[in-house]
């Protein structure tokens, strides 16, 4: 029988909370925009707005993580900056690409998940307390 070590917070726990969080917030912000906007807004935001509030949130949690482990509030506020730059940045493209908008944002998302999430994701995996022992 393999035993686990005793529970302890992990900085994967921050970003499986921010993404949580993030997809909370996405929810909310969805239902105000369909409502404004009328449904034709929904399928767009589902496939670009949702995954970029979840990996928005990823970034943020991995830094509540970091914050956690390593003993440094100040890393928790920088992932609420960085999560809030990401989300502005969003925005601006929104706003000021139009049409060209529907290509961009698109991009913009899965590139923050691909350069930044899913290297923050690899990193608490190696760290993690729970790999099996070799």
């Amino acid at each position: 029988l393999h035993s686990f070590p005793t529970r302890r917070s992990s900085d994967l726990d921050g970003v499986i909370f921010g993404i949580t969080a993030g997809l909370g917030f996405a929810a909310v912000e969805n239902i105000f925009y369909v409502f404004q906007y009328g449904g034709a807004v929904a399928l767009f935001r589902a496939f670009v707005s949702v995954p970029g509030h979840a990996f928005y949130g990823a970034v943020m949690g991995y830094y509540l993580g970091q914050a956690k482990i390593n003993k440094k509030p100040w890393l928790a506020v920088w992932g609420l900056v960085l999560a809030m730059l990401l989300h502005a940045v969003f925005d601006t493209i929104a706003q000021v690409t139009g049409a060209l908008a529907l290509i961009v944002l698109p991009a913009f998302v899965w590139i923050v998940y691909f350069k930044v999430v899913k290297k923050e994701i690899a990193k608490c995996q190696t760290e993690s307390i729970y790999l099996p022992s070799s």
